[in-house]
């Protein structure tokens, strides 16, 4: 499809409007990465539904893509693990709480120390090469029960619309002799489940990917499970399936995809017995890519041979497009709707002439100070950030979806005072809420000493698990001592009693504190970051929570 200039400015629009950006710049000056936590969810659960045919799957979310924690622990909300490469991944999973097979480790040229961690955290180990498998028993230990392996047929990857990749020209996987084999050598050391992992080409904005290599690796399982005995529980798909960077490409059908698999699964897989093998994909660039968006602000314009818009982003925020000449659309916020009548190469302030975010891009008139924003860095943006020319990493920005945020704040802070009533209100019985409004105090302060001492001690890790253990524990010690002290002779029978006038009572305190936590995170809203003294508590548990091994 041939687009004009001004239709094919005009097909992306951004997730934000001028007015909402001018709020939020008035908090973080540009330049930074913008991320809508709204089509996040809804693209996420999409995926969910589109294999939900698949009772084992489960989308190993690829951290190099995006490797912000407040991302990742939004996608674990929907089952969503770690797809991780490197030792600094995985201490970003294990900070989050996702370890053992929610975290599946595909890496290539492994350090020892990768491998030593991958194991100690229990994660799937998917190996690159056959050579990697005595490598990780030295550095490791012994193999685990499940493990995977990485597939690469070589030649061509052909689609009916042309040549897609190179698998043959690509540094990852290992050849079919040397699957089978490393199959029958990891059977043999003990391996019990296993599973096949393949990546053929990246970015296709087709919704035929996905069927095409499922058929290939679920031929591949059902001769692997026949000839080498070993159990494949498994089928990672991994990523590939792209989005549509030009204005002129049709996106993927994430259900269409979904269905293409099923129908190869019904057709090959369960013939053979094997209709129990759950399907896993790693698509970092679907699920988030779209969702982000690099903010900027034209801060000159030069008039040579050529005419230039200067931003005060560069590269170093966003190097796709100076290393892969990549597209990424841009949008000049307060000017969707205006003619595209003027050609610009939009540049950076790198002292490298390939720093530039669209070379000859036809957009409507920019003036300086107006902000751009450059569409589709939710994916592999942020993350292939770097610091050439001293430049620093820019903010990160989270577009709330709703209040919910808010509702689930309340409604924490309500059940934790809840859980701690039963004590207060009879060590404040001449209250005239007998303690309702001091037990949320008790319940925070209860719930977060008993996680930290948990987690101190090594007892219970610091995660949502972790979290709710600790909220359990404070809960029976508080109604625990509430049902002795019931049981004993009480003189003032009346402390138990719960009147008409106590009700109105503490539907007043809850109004009361419903306003004031209203009105504090609406100031707060204002202000978002971290001032004052709160720098170095902040810095300070940052710093300990990345150190933790709890």
């Amino acid at each position: 499809m041939v687009l004009t200039p001004n239709e094919a400015y005009a097909a992306k629009q951004p997730f934000v409007d001028k007015e909402t950006l001018e709020h939020i710049v008035e908090q973080f000056p540009t330049p930074f990465h913008l991320y809508d936590e709204a089509g996040i969810r809804r693209n996420m659960q999409e995926v969910r539904d589109a294999f939900a045919w698949n009772p084992g799957f489960k989308e190993y979310f690829a951290v190099k893509a995006n490797p912000n924690p407040a991302l990742i622990s939004i996608l674990n909300e929907y089952g969503c693990g770690c797809d991780c490469s490197s030792y600094t991944e995985l201490m970003i999973a294990r900070s989050l709480g996702i370890t053992g097979h929610d975290i599946m480790f595909s890496s290539n040229d492994t350090p020892a120390a990768d491998f030593e961690l991958a194991d100690k955290l229990g994660a799937i180990v998917n190996f690159d090469d056959i050579s990697h498998i005595g490598f990780f028993e030295r550095v490791a230990g012994p193999i685990p029960k499940t493990v995977s392996c990485r597939f690469n047929p070589g030649g061509l990857f052909q689609l009916s619309n042309g040549i897609m990749d190179n698998p043959g020209d690509s540094k990852y996987g290992m050849t079919t002799e040397q699957l089978f084999e490393a199959f029958r050598m990891l059977k043999a050391k003990g391996a019990e489940d296993f599973g096949i992992h393949a990546f053929l080409a990246s970015n296709t904005v087709t919704n035929d990917y996905y069927p095409k290599l499922a058929r290939i690796l679920f031929e591949l399982a059902v001769r692997l499970e026949r000839e080498t005995g070993a159990h494949v529980a498994f089928i990672n798909l991994s990523g590939g399936v792209g989005i549509p960077y030009r204005p002129e490409q049709t996106e993927n059908d994430i259900m269409a995809i979904g269905e293409g698999v099923r129908k190869k699964f019904e057709e090959i897989l369960v013939p053979a017995g094997m209709g129990d093998v759950a399907i896993f994909t790693e698509m970092g660039r679907f699920t988030t890519g779209p969702y982000g968006a690099l903010v900027a602000t034209a801060i000159h314009e030069k008039h040579i041979y050529k005419e230039y818009i200067g931003l005060d982003a560069c590269a170093a925020n966003l190097m796709r497009p100076a290393i892969y000449g990549a597209y990424h659309h841009i949008t000049v916020m307060g000017k969707e709707d205006a003619p595209c009548d003027h050609k610009y190469d939009v540049t950076g302030s790198l002292c490298e002439n390939c720093d530039k975010f669209a070379v000859d891009r036809k957009l409507p008139e920019i003036d300086m100070g107006d902000y751009l924003v450059i569409h589709d860095t939710g994916a592999h943006g942020f993350s292939m950030g770097y610091n050439y020319n001293g430049k620093l990493k820019s903010a990160e920005v989270l577009l709330k979806e709703d209040g919910k945020v808010f509702a689930v704040w309340w409604l924490t802070i309500l059940v934790l005072g809840w859980c701690s009533f039963p004590l207060c209100q009879y060590l404040f019985s001449g209250f005239r809420d007998r303690g309702y409004l001091v037990a949320k105090i008790f319940g925070i302060a209860g719930a977060g000493f008993l996680m930290w001492l948990g987690a101190s001690t090594g007892i219970v890790p610091f995660t949502h698990v972790g979290c709710l253990v600790s909220t359990g524990v404070l809960a029976a010690v508080c109604w625990g001592v509430w049902i002795a002290l019931k049981k004993q002779k009480i003189k003032d029978k009346t402390s138990w009693k719960f009147t008409t006038e106590w009700y109105q009572t503490v539907l007043d305190d809850e109004l009361v504190f419903i306003l004031f936590f209203l009105l504090w995170t609406y100031m707060a809203g204002f202000r978002p970051a971290a001032y004052g003294t709160e720098k170095f508590m902040d810095y300070g548990f940052m710093m300990a929570m990345m150190r933790s091994t709890t």
